[in-house]
């Protein structure tokens, strides 16, 4: 009885430590936010628009108990920003630089209790936004605008050589979807009108399925329809998907996507195509280079009875990079290019470049 008793109260005693650490973070956290944050920001995290002070300068600064703005952005980057100012990363001039005030671990505490500003929501956490994919399916909701370029070579093939330029808008609605609309131009030496045809329009939706910010995780379902706009043998299609998401490291992601390609006319004759991309990013600076590797791997879902490799599946494989244009990476560049590794008589090889904009995070002419 008495060995209970002691147990009890060791335990007990553990508990309440637990739980008293924790009480003097969220104290330690708050104290700093009130000490350096709240003359701007305000003491709940909401700045007040009518301190004269604002009017002047013509600024409000960030809004934390704004659930979408405290959401969307990446803890990393909010690090940068409190330890090296707005300016060094296209934001603000008003936001000063803390990295001779707070030290790294501090500055951490610091956005761990500014995350928590926001109150309760079902926004998904900026910290699932990983880079932006050749290939793959982003599992995060965007507001972006992407000028997609493929070029195809065809020497090996009977295929014309092709150039596809695709213009595509995201936009966030609600607290987990996303619309988006695809516009598709074609050029190849088979077209008789020198400007090429706008061929293709893609309307699609996306939603998040399920997150979890403390294991960096994101999934997502999302469905395009791949709408013709030329007369040809082509059949519209119906293209579902589902993406995740995870980070592996500090500085390694992974992303995938399995979707399938169903023409209306007849699904049999379509696909179903699995990739994934890792992305490396050695710095913390959103104006870096950020390499990547995908593989992308597509099975028909007729194969003719066939045993072949290429009729059970052709696999490709795309290195990559994005580049940081802006100083804080919302505008930024990915390269790329698709080499096939069976079935070669489809092309020689596709070359990528993606122009993108993250609207949200700036305008276009900002920041640099």
């Amino acid at each position: 009885m008495e060995n209970r008793k002691v147990t009890f109260v060791i335990i007990s005693f553990l508990l309440l430590s637990v739980v008293n650490g924790y009480a003097d973070d969220r104290t330690s956290a708050g104290q700093l936010f009130q000490r350096h944050c709240a003359v701007c920001h305000g003491s709940t995290g909401k700045p007040d628009p009518n301190n004269p002070a604002f009017r002047q300068l013509g600024i409000l600064p960030a809004n934390f108990t704004d659930p979408l703005f405290n959401s969307r952005e990446p803890s990393k980057d909010w690090f940068m920003v409190i330890k090296h100012g707005g300016a060094a990363l296209g934001r603000s001039e008003i936001m000063p630089a803390f990295k001779d005030t707070l030290n790294d671990n501090e500055i951490w505490l610091l956005i761990s209790y500014i995350k928590t500003l926001a109150g309760d929501h079902a926004y998904p956490a900026g910290d699932m936004n990983f880079i932006l994919p050749i290939r793959t399916k982003k599992a995060f909701p965007e507001d972006e605008v992407v000028w997609k370029f493929r070029f195809q070579n065809n020497t090996g093939s009977t295929d014309r050589d092709q150039i596809r330029n695709v213009l595509e808008l995201e936009k966030r609605f609600l607290k987990r979807f996303q619309f988006s609309v695809e516009l598709s131009h074609t050029f190849d030496d088979a077209i008789d009108d020198n400007d090429g045809n706008l061929d293709q329009v893609e309307p699609g939706i996306k939603y998040v399925l399920y997150e979890n910010p403390s294991y960096k995780f994101i999934t997502s379902l999302g469905t395009f329809f791949a709408i013709k706009t030329e007369e040809h043998d082509d059949s519209d299609e119906f293209i579902p998907y589902i993406a995740a998401a995870k980070r592996l490291t500090d500085r390694l992601t992974f992303q995938g996507t399995a979707r399938a390609d169903l023409p209306f006319d007849k699904f049999s004759d379509g696909s179903v195509e699995l990739s994934g991309v890792t992305h490396w990013s050695p710095s913390p600076w959103p104006r870096s280079l950020h390499p990547g590797l995908e593989l992308v791997a597509s099975f028909p879902i007729d194969r003719d009875d066939g045993g072949s490799n290429k009729k059970f599946a052709q696999f490709s494989l795309i290195p990559q990079a994005q580049i940081g244009l802006s100083k804080s990476g919302h505008i930024a560049l990915n390269l790329g290019a698709e080499i096939p590794l069976n079935d070669t008589d489809r092309y020689d090889y596709r070359a990528y470049i993606y122009l993108l904009w993250d609207f949200a995070d700036g305008g276009l002419f900002q920041g640099w």
